[in-house]
């Protein structure tokens, strides 16, 4: 069994497109038994050895997923190329962001050191 699960997101991955398809298919049958459904909306991406893109397709319910290059799971973005320059820039944008933010308050003279502090741990450690 190949998924990562995190809250309503579950990410399945195999060796290639059958074993995927049967583990959607058998998790689906799962979610039906309680009453639960997978949304329509999903996305497959495929990351191949090979050079050239894959021809893979997915169904879901008789639907075909739709095929990207590239999404965000639990806040990282994950590449059908399977680098991770996308990654970085968006990590680094996301800081930046932050920043320009909470500037003032980092160099705010008159707020206390302990609030600082707790702002950090509170906003800057969660983003890490």
């Amino acid at each position: 069994m190949k998924l990562m699960i995190f809250a309503d997101d579950i990410c399945i991955w195999d060796n290639n497109q059958e074993g995927v398809q049967i583990q959607i298919n058998t998790r689906i049958e799962v979610a039906r038994e309680y009453g639960l459904i997978f949304n329509e909306k999903s996305e497959v991406l495929v990351i191949s050895r090979n050079e050239e893109s894959p021809s893979t397709i997915i169904h879901m319910n008789n639907n075909q997923l739709k095929a990207v290059e590239n999404f965000k799971y639990l806040g990282s973005m994950v590449s059908s190329s399977g680098r991770f320059d996308e990654e970085i820039v968006n990590k680094n944008e996301t800081a930046s962001k932050f920043y320009h933010v909470v500037k003032g308050l980092i160099w705010n003279k008159n707020i206390l050191l302990k609030y600082k502090i707790s702002s950090y741990g509170a906003v800057v450690t969660t983003l890490a």
